[in-house]
Parts: C-alpha cells; structure tokens; sequence
C-alpha cells in the first residue's frame, strides 16, 4: 500500500471517528433541549425519606435546612433563567454574544418592562454537551451596552453530570455561586458553593433507589456539620467548631 493511500485512509478513519463522537448527542432541536430537572420543583435529586420531616432532632432539621438550601438555590436559578414563556420572545439562530465559530445556536431575546435592560438564553451543543447562556445588556451602562453574563450551564446529552455558574451584578470572570451534579448507577452527587460571605461548601450523596446519604457541609474550608442517614429514615450527625473539630454529635431515629 502506497504512502499517499496509508494517509487517505487514515484521514478518512479520522473523519469516521469524529463524526460518531458528534453524533453521541440526540438529534433534538435547539428549542427542545432542557436542563435534565427542568421540571423538578422542590428536589434535583430524590426526596429524603417523608419521615425525616416530621422529626424534631437538631441533627434532623440541620440536615434538611442544607438538603433545601442547596435543592432551592439551583432550581431557583433554573426557573429565574431558564423556564420562561418563549410566546413573547425574538427568536434568533445566532449568538447574541460569546458564540463560536460553526457552532449552532438558538437565543431568545426579551425586555424588562420596567427597565432599560435586554435579556439572552442563548441554547447550543458543544461536544456532546447541552451549553446554556443567560445575558443580560444594558444600553447606557458602563459596560458600553456589552452582554453581561449572568448565568452559565452546561449538561452532558446523556445527563451523566452538569454544572452552573451563577455571575454577580457586575462584570466579572469569577462565579460567585456554583452547583454540579453527577449521577453514577443509583447514586447521585450533588455540590453547592457559595463564593462569598461564609464561602460554604455543600456536598450531598443520594441513593435514589433507597433515599439513603449523606451530607458534608464546609465553610471557608474547614467542616462545620456532616451527617449520614438510612432508608428508613434514621440517621448520625456531626457538628464542628470554628476550628474544624468535634462540638457536638448525636443521632436520630424514628423507630424511637
């Protein structure tokens, strides 16, 4: 076999290969494709067992307020950003801002009735990833009427893991929240950082088959509370100290 033919050959495997990978994401279109929880309302995850509710241990209710604050805050900000009535909308399939080359995208403008600002959720797929671009621009501002962003998300097709970024008032390169999220067999992830004020870390494990985890909470990097709980609802809790240690610990069950 000729040289000329090995690298026509090799070329074509190339192509081959790529075009595969492209095609690992389903051939939906731009204006159907959804964040995995866009319907979710009160939990991305499972709900934890109903009896943990109405139990009145300090460990219990901890546990709940930081399964809630990390759930609310990201299906908050999908709702904010992401779930909104297209029917008044300027639909577009360019990029209002930040757009690449060959890359195809759906964007939905809109107004603010009561202030001078224009909005963007600009939708693409990139690598076998949903991509999500919430904008913001104001016309007068000192930012010369640029897009501002106000919130970035990205989903893999197949809903493996995702990610998203929350962006302050003002411009600026670093999120001052962030969420991911994984799911792996039974089992899933899910992480809450707060870039500012306390800088807290929430990491939450959940079996969705059983409703059994856990749950790690940091602040400023250092452990302020964790606690584990099992399919029946009956579970241990940690607290610790300004300094990382032990202050107190106990357990629920409600069997008891």
């Amino acid at each position: 076999m000729t040289l000329c033919r090995i690298v026509q050959l090799s070329i074509l495997l190339i192509a081959v290969c790529v075009s595969c990978s492209d095609n690992d994401a389903p051939d939906i279109a731009l204006g159907d494709v959804r964040l995995s929880f866009y319907d979710s309302t009160g939990w991305i995850h499972a709900r934890p067992p109903e009896v943990m509710f109405a139990l009145k241990d300090m460990g219990v209710i901890e546990t709940l307020k930081y399964l809630g604050q990390a759930n609310y805050g990201l299906l908050l900000t999908k709702d904010m950003y992401f779930r909104l009535d297209e029917s008044t909308m300027q639909i577009l399939d360019t990029a209002a801002a930040y757009g690449k080359p060959g890359v195809r995208y759906r964007t939905c403008l809109y107004a603010d009735p009561t202030f001078p600002l224009v909005y963007a959720l600009q939708v693409s797929v990139q690598n076998n990833t949903y991509i999500f671009e919430h904008l913001t621009r104001h016309p007068i501002d000192a930012t010369r009427g640029r897009w501002k962003m106000d919130v970035y998300a990205e989903e893999l097709a197949n809903r493996a893991s995702g990610t998203m970024k929350i962006y302050g008032i003002f411009e600026s390169p670093d999120p001052t929240r962030e969420y991911t999220w994984q799911r792996e067999g039974d089992n899933f992830f899910l992480n809450a950082w707060s870039l500012w004020g306390e800088q807290q870390d929430i990491r939450i494990t959940m079996d969705q088959r059983t409703r059994a985890g856990f749950l790690i909470v940091r602040e400023y990097g250092l452990m302020v509370f964790e606690s584990h709980w099992t399919e029946s609802g009956a579970g241990t809790w940690t607290e610790h100290d300004e300094q990382g240690n032990i202050s107190s610990s106990g357990a629920w069950d409600p069997a008891q």
